[in-house]
C-alpha cells in the first residue's frame, strides 16, 4: 500500500496506479492533473482530470488508484478547498 507525504497531509492508497496496457506496448510515459476536495473522512470527492499528457492514456488509471486514497493529519486543509496532485507514469 503506498503512501505518500505531502505539505499538507499524509496519504495512504490501496491501490496504485497501473500502467495501462497500451501505454506499456508503446513506451509510452505521461502524468495526470487531477482536482479534488477530501470529505470529512479524509476521502477524495469530486475527482476530475484537469489536465494530462498524452491524452488518453492514463486518466482511467489515475482515477481508479486515487479513489481508493484516504488522507489523514489534514487540519491544514479547510472543508472544501480544491487540492490538486500530479500522477506520473514513467518506466522505471
Amino acid at each position: 500500500m503506498p503512501i505518500v507525504k505531502s505539505k499538507t497531509s499524509l496519504m495512504s492508497c490501496k491501490e496504485s496506479p497501473k500502467f495501462p496496457v497500451d501505454a506499456v506496448r508503446r513506451r509510452i510515459e505521461g502524468w495526470v492533473l487531477l482536482e479534488y476536495t477530501l470529505d470529512s473522512n479524509g476521502a477524495p470527492l469530486g475527482m476530475q482530470v484537469i489536465d494530462s499528457s498524452p491524452k488518453g492514456y492514463f486518466e482511467k488509471a489515475a482515477l481508479a488508484s486515487y479513489s481508493t486514497c484516504r488522507f489523514t493529519e489534514v487540519q491544514e486543509i479547510n472543508p472544501g478547498e480544491k487540492l490538486q496532485t500530479t500522477l506520473e507514469f514513467k518506466f522505471s
